[in-house]
C-alpha cells in the first residue's frame, strides 16, 4: 500500500489567518507537525480525510522557526 497524499494545507505564519480560524463555524484544528517525525505522519495518513469535510478548518504548521509554535505555546512534537 503507497503513502497516502497529505491533504491538509500547510500554513505558514504569514498564511495564517487568526480571524478566520476563530470565526469558523464549524470544527478548527491546528495541527503542529514535524516531516521527520513518524508519529506526525501516521496522524496524517488517519486525519487527511477530514480536510475535505467542508465545516471543519484544519491547518498544519510545520516551520518550527514560525511564532505561531510560541503564540499556541507549543514545545515538541509529537
Amino acid at each position: 500500500m503507497g503513502k497516502k497524499v497529505k491533504l491538509i494545507p500547510r500554513i505558514s505564519q504569514n498564511d495564517f489567518d487568526f480571524n478566520k480560524f476563530t470565526e469558523h463555524k464549524g470544527k478548527s484544528v491546528v495541527i503542529f507537525s514535524a516531516d521527520w517525525c513518524p508519529y506526525c505522519v501516521s496522524f496524517f495518513n488517519n486525519w487527511a480525510e477530514y480536510s475535505q469535510v467542508s465545516d471543519v478548518f484544519i491547518a498544519d504548521i510545520t516551520d518550527v522557526e514560525s511564532r505561531l509554535w510560541d503564540d499556541f505555546n507549543i514545545n515538541v512534537v509529537p
